[in-house]
């Protein structure tokens, strides 16, 4: 962040948790899969919606001086990449 902001370079942030489809289980965190109570991911489930509070919450906390309202390169965070729209479900 600090030589994208010396070179006056703009940030768009992917947080995840899909980054690409290229990747194992999606760019999904694996422990994810390790839930016993999570019924399905991008969906209307307490666990999915919680887990995904915290993992968003926690980056956005981390990068909050690096926004560009606060002086920082970040434009924009991105929450997904090339997401298709469908849901997983776990079986």
């Amino acid at each position: 962040m600090d030589t994208a902001k010396a070179n006056d370079l703009k940030v768009v942030l992917r947080i995840g948790p899909y980054i690409c489809g290229e990747y194992y289980f999606g760019g999904l965190p694996l422990w994810l899969r390790h839930l016993d109570e999570l019924a399905c991911f991008r969906c209307d489930d307490p666990v999915w919606e919680r887990e995904m509070q915290q993992i968003v919450s926690t980056v956005v906390a981390k990068m909050t001086d690096q926004l560009w309202p606060n002086g920082g390169p970040i434009i924009m965070l991105q929450i997904e990449n090339e997401y298709t729209g469908s849901q997983t479900y776990l079986e």
